[in-house]
Protein backbone atom coordinates (compact mmCIF):
# COMPACT_ATOMS: atom_id res chain seq x y z
CA UNK A 1 0.00 0.00 0.00
CA UNK A 2 2.75 2.40 0.77
CA UNK A 3 6.80 2.81 0.15
CA UNK A 4 7.61 1.51 3.84
CA UNK A 5 5.37 -1.73 3.44
CA UNK A 6 7.22 -2.40 -0.13
CA UNK A 7 10.73 -1.78 1.55
CA UNK A 8 10.37 -3.73 4.88
CA UNK A 9 8.92 -6.85 1.70
CA UNK A 10 11.85 -6.28 -0.46
CA UNK A 11 14.22 -6.20 2.98
CA UNK A 12 12.95 -10.03 3.64
CA UNK A 13 14.19 -11.18 0.34
CA UNK A 14 18.10 -11.81 -0.34
CA UNK A 15 20.38 -8.49 -0.93
CA UNK A 16 20.35 -8.69 -4.80
CA UNK A 17 23.63 -7.66 -6.79
CA UNK A 18 23.49 -4.56 -8.50
CA UNK A 19 25.86 -3.48 -11.19
CA UNK A 20 26.26 0.54 -11.77
CA UNK A 21 27.22 1.17 -15.29
CA UNK A 22 29.96 3.69 -15.22
CA UNK A 23 28.98 4.28 -11.70
CA UNK A 24 31.86 7.18 -11.45
CA UNK A 25 29.67 9.47 -10.30
CA UNK A 26 28.36 10.73 -6.63
CA UNK A 27 24.56 10.76 -7.35
CA UNK A 28 24.66 7.17 -8.76
CA UNK A 29 27.33 6.02 -6.04
CA UNK A 30 24.99 7.98 -3.53
CA UNK A 31 21.92 6.39 -4.47
CA UNK A 32 23.49 2.62 -4.40
CA UNK A 33 25.14 3.39 -0.83
CA UNK A 34 21.47 4.06 0.14
CA UNK A 35 20.65 0.68 -0.92
CA UNK A 36 23.98 -0.70 0.70
CA UNK A 37 23.37 0.65 4.18
CA UNK A 38 19.24 -0.45 4.08
CA UNK A 39 20.89 -4.39 2.95
CA UNK A 40 18.90 -4.91 -0.13
CA UNK A 41 21.66 -4.84 -2.68
CA UNK A 42 25.19 -6.17 -2.85
CA UNK A 43 26.97 -3.08 -5.07
CA UNK A 44 28.98 -3.64 -7.94
CA UNK A 45 30.59 -0.46 -9.92
CA UNK A 46 32.13 -0.35 -13.45
CA UNK A 47 34.21 2.59 -14.66
CA UNK A 48 37.52 4.32 -13.91
CA UNK A 49 38.72 2.87 -10.69
CA UNK A 50 40.24 6.23 -9.29
CA UNK A 51 37.39 7.87 -10.31
CA UNK A 52 35.06 5.66 -8.64
CA UNK A 53 37.43 6.03 -5.07
CA UNK A 54 37.55 9.66 -5.31
CA UNK A 55 33.81 9.82 -5.64
CA UNK A 56 33.54 7.29 -3.21
CA UNK A 57 35.62 9.02 -0.75
CA UNK A 58 34.07 12.53 -1.14
CA UNK A 59 30.63 10.59 -0.12
CA UNK A 60 32.25 8.76 2.79
CA UNK A 61 31.77 5.73 1.37
CA UNK A 62 33.71 2.49 2.16
CA UNK A 63 35.38 1.40 -1.36
CA UNK A 64 36.31 -2.00 0.13
CA UNK A 65 32.33 -2.83 0.78
CA UNK A 66 32.45 -2.37 -3.25
CA UNK A 67 33.22 -4.75 -5.79
CA UNK A 68 34.96 -2.19 -8.82
CA UNK A 69 35.92 -3.51 -12.12
CA UNK A 70 38.33 -1.09 -13.37
CA UNK A 71 37.38 0.00 -17.08
CA UNK A 72 39.17 2.43 -19.61
CA UNK A 73 36.10 3.36 -21.42
CA UNK A 74 32.19 3.56 -21.05
CA UNK A 75 31.97 1.42 -23.76
CA UNK A 76 34.43 -1.07 -21.96
CA UNK A 77 32.33 -0.25 -18.59
CA UNK A 78 29.47 -1.34 -20.34
CA UNK A 79 30.44 -4.24 -22.24
CA UNK A 80 31.58 -5.58 -18.80
CA UNK A 81 28.23 -4.67 -16.27
CA UNK A 82 26.63 -6.58 -19.26
CA UNK A 83 28.78 -9.31 -19.06
CA UNK A 84 28.20 -9.58 -15.26
CA UNK A 85 24.73 -9.66 -15.54
CA UNK A 86 24.57 -12.22 -18.87
CA UNK A 87 27.23 -14.30 -17.03
CA UNK A 88 24.49 -14.34 -13.63
CA UNK A 89 27.83 -12.44 -11.57
CA UNK A 90 24.93 -9.82 -11.38
CA UNK A 91 21.52 -9.40 -10.93
CA UNK A 92 20.11 -5.94 -12.03
CA UNK A 93 22.14 -3.74 -14.55
CA UNK A 94 22.00 -0.01 -12.77
CA UNK A 95 22.20 3.22 -15.05
CA UNK A 96 25.33 5.18 -13.65
CA UNK A 97 27.03 8.04 -15.77
CA UNK A 98 25.86 7.05 -19.60
CA UNK A 99 23.61 8.21 -22.12
CA UNK A 100 20.18 6.42 -22.12
CA UNK A 101 20.97 6.14 -26.01
CA UNK A 102 23.83 3.73 -25.09
CA UNK A 103 22.06 2.11 -22.05
CA UNK A 104 19.65 1.21 -24.00
CA UNK A 105 21.42 0.40 -26.72
CA UNK A 106 23.19 -2.31 -24.56
CA UNK A 107 20.11 -3.41 -23.27
CA UNK A 108 18.44 -4.30 -26.09
CA UNK A 109 21.26 -5.69 -28.59
CA UNK A 110 19.99 -9.02 -29.20
CA UNK A 111 23.77 -10.42 -28.66
CA UNK A 112 23.60 -9.85 -25.17
CA UNK A 113 20.34 -12.17 -24.73
CA UNK A 114 18.95 -9.09 -21.52
CA UNK A 115 15.54 -9.21 -22.96
CA UNK A 116 13.72 -11.74 -24.53
CA UNK A 117 13.18 -11.79 -28.31
CA UNK A 118 9.29 -11.34 -27.09
CA UNK A 119 9.35 -10.18 -24.20
CA UNK A 120 8.61 -6.23 -23.52
CA UNK A 121 10.62 -3.43 -21.66
CA UNK A 122 9.11 -0.56 -20.22
CA UNK A 123 10.10 2.55 -17.71
CA UNK A 124 7.97 2.53 -14.62
CA UNK A 125 7.69 5.16 -12.01
CA UNK A 126 6.37 4.82 -8.78
CA UNK A 127 5.21 7.69 -6.22
CA UNK A 128 4.64 7.22 -2.52
CA UNK A 129 2.07 10.09 -2.25
CA UNK A 130 1.52 10.95 1.46
CA UNK A 131 -2.69 12.50 0.23
CA UNK A 132 -2.92 9.65 -1.31
CA UNK A 133 -4.06 6.39 0.39
CA UNK A 134 -1.95 4.22 -1.99
CA UNK A 135 1.14 3.72 -4.62
CA UNK A 136 0.94 4.93 -7.83
CA UNK A 137 2.61 3.57 -10.64
CA UNK A 138 3.05 4.85 -13.76
CA UNK A 139 4.54 3.20 -17.14
CA UNK A 140 4.92 4.33 -20.64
Amino acid sequence: NNFAELLEAVKKQSAKRVVALNGVDENTLDALHDAVELGIVKPIVTGDQETIIKSCEKLSINVNDYEIHHCESVREATEKAVELVHNGHADVLMKGMISTDKFMRALLKKENALVHSKGTLTHVSMVDNPNYHKLLLFSD
